[in-house]
């Protein structure tokens, strides 16, 4: 048995979209230019360069994160890692292995490299997306700015989501 009446819940709704059309309207023209990259079960190495935020889970790997903003508040967040290393020659790139991991970068500038197996990703922002290495048949697959997926290309591959690239790399 609802709590609310049907008529409360109309109400509420209306309430919702009246506060929510403000800020869309103050999101603006700059937000029409994010797109997305969306990768599935792939395996070698990609490397993606953007900002926005990508979130992510890695089988059996490696992921290297270069915060390209470390002075912002927004740092990584990586769980379930076996082990963290520091780049001792750059303080905002550290690299986590182990099996298991997941990853999530909000609202900030990155350079991800993921290197491993079963790699799931999905990022809305501005960037581009490697696939430098050759790889096999059954890499994964992987869509740009909701195109179809595709799959992992046998040779090395370089794309971009969303409006221009605003970072470098």
């Amino acid at each position: 048995m609802s709590i609310l009446s049907s008529g409360v819940k109309r109400l509420l709704l209306i309430l919702l979209v009246a506060l929510a059309t403000p800020a869309v309207a103050v999101a603006g023209p700059r937000d029409r230019t994010d797109g997305t990259l969306a990768v599935r079960d792939a395996r070698g190495m990609i490397v993606i360069t953007a900002r926005g935020t990508v979130l992510g889970r890695v089988d059996r790997g490696a992921v290297t994160i270069t915060d390209l903003n470390p002075f912002d508040t927004n740092g990584p967040q990586v769980v379930g890692a076996d082990d963290q290393q520091v780049d001792p020659n750059d303080p905002s790139t550290t690299t986590w292995s182990g099996t298991n991991m997941r990853f999530r970068f909000v609202g900030s500038s990155y350079k991800i490299t993921l290197v491993g197996r079963g790699i799931d990703i999905a990022a809305v922002g501005q960037g581009r997306v490697r696939f430098p290495v050759s790889g096999t048949s059954n890499d994964g697959q992987f869509s740009l700015d909701g195109a179809p997926f595709q799959d992992v290309p046998a040779l090395p591959f370089a794309g971009s989501f969303g409006g221009p690239s605003i970072v470098g790399g």
